[in-house]
């Protein structure tokens, strides 16, 4: 049995090597497989903010738009970073893109 911490921390480096897999070989199952996990990194442990920025950036990968999950996670970011440079970025590429938070 893991604490929440813990095993917050491990979804964060398996998400991000699968996020990182389906950057390089556009793998379907890589890309649901790492939103599942970053979500549950997104909930807990010392990456909470890395996730919920690599979620957001996710919905924007090849065809998986998906605007309520990019707003959901961006709102956490701002919660859990709001003066972050990344933050910011995500904020202005956000609203290019007529989402409003």
């Amino acid at each position: 049995e893991l604490s929440d911490e813990l095993a917050g921390d491990l979804s964060w480096f398996k998400g991000f090597a699968l996020a990182g897999r389906y950057r390089d070989l556009h793998l379907e199952d890589d890309w649901r497989a790492a939103n599942a996990v970053l979500e549950r990194a997104a909930e807990a442990g010392r990456h909470r903010a890395d996730a919920a920025f690599l979620i957001v950036a996710l919905q924007d990968q090849g065809n998986h738009r998906d605007d309520a999950r990019q707003l959901r996670y961006a709102r956490l970011l701002v919660e859990l970073e709001p003066d972050a440079p990344r933050t910011k970025e995500v904020r202005a590429v956000l609203e290019a893109k007529g989402l409003a938070f």
